[in-house]
């Protein structure tokens, strides 16, 4: 190479080669850039969804306390309410003796309305004896007399 104005056949359309290098660099730099600017925007949005879903999920989670909460409460009233087995089985034992005094008492009551039964039964007999006998004696008294007379 012995002149300036020449170049080697070797660096022939180096310039053209750089140029198109530096070129696809800025373009790659550029769509990086994008694809960096992009990332943040979606970590921004997916940021601010998840701070929106940690807030739905607090909200639905103090809900669900206080849900949890009442039906504590409400259990808790319904189990101060019930009867114990201790109790029932008192109250049933002393269910269980009115019931056998009200037998007993009914019993009783029936033993003195059937001896009443029998006592009318034996006065209605007696009284019913003594009229007839009466009848009878009267009848013989009048046959007497009729004979006597007549």
């Amino acid at each position: 190479m012995t002149d300036d104005t020449k170049v080697c056949p070797f660096h022939s359309g180096l310039e053209i080669k750089l140029d198109a290098l530096c070129e696809m660099i800025n373009e790659r730099d550029k769509n990086y850039h994008e694809r960096d600017l992009s990332n943040k925007e979606a970590i921004k949005v997916a940021f601010n969804n998840s701070e929106r879903a940690s807030e739905k999920t607090e909200a639905a989670l103090k809900e669900y306390k206080n849900a949890s909460n009442e039906w504590r409460d409400t259990v808790k009233d319904l189990v101060n309410k019930m009867i114990t087995r201790p109790d029932v089985e008192r109250e049933l034992k002393v269910l269980e003796n009115k019931i056998s005094d009200l037998k007993e008492y009914r019993n009783r009551a029936e033993g003195r309305a059937s001896e009443k039964t029998e006592t009318r039964t034996q006065a209605n007999w007696s009284t019913g004896l003594i009229i007839v006998a009466g009848i009878s004696a009267l009848s013989l008294i009048v046959t007497t007399i009729h004979m006597i007379i007549g």
